[in-house]
């Protein structure tokens, strides 16, 4: 990546700064070690992520080993890895599409006997 996707003109290397990977919809994802790059004229940023799927199995995994209960943008994100449409996922945790909805946009707490079923589905999917 040598010029800017945006105005066309140089990009400028970045290497050593880390980088909050807030495309996964997850705010504590921070990487280290990958080329980031930034428009020397227009400002725009952006990062070069090698090998998403296999940084996506790995960060699930964490969540899923994780000892306290998932929050709702994790929720969200092993939903989205395994595929599922929210409505799809609810009726699987048997739970209402709105009670999902509440978990995964921080409205309400899941419960824990949904979070245990929800990393075990992740885990049967993942294998």
């Amino acid at each position: 990546m040598s010029t800017c996707w945006n105005c066309k003109k140089k990009l400028k290397a970045i290497k050593s700064k880390p980088y909050r990977y807030v495309e996964s919809g997850l705010n504590s994802v921070i990487l280290h070690g990958i080329n980031q790059f930034e428009c020397t004229a227009c400002g725009e940023k952006a990062a070069e992520i090698a090998r998403v799927e296999e940084l996506h199995f790995v960060i699930s995994k964490i969540l899923v080993c994780k000892k306290t209960l998932l929050s709702g943008c994790e929720i969200r994100f092993l939903r989205k890895e395994m595929g599922l449409k929210s409505n799809v996922l609810a009726k699987i945790l048997s739970v209402d599409p709105a009670t999902l909805s509440r978990w995964e946009n921080a409205k309400g707490p899941v419960d824990e006997s949904s979070d245990k079923l929800l990393r075990v589905i992740y885990m049967s999917w993942a294998s």
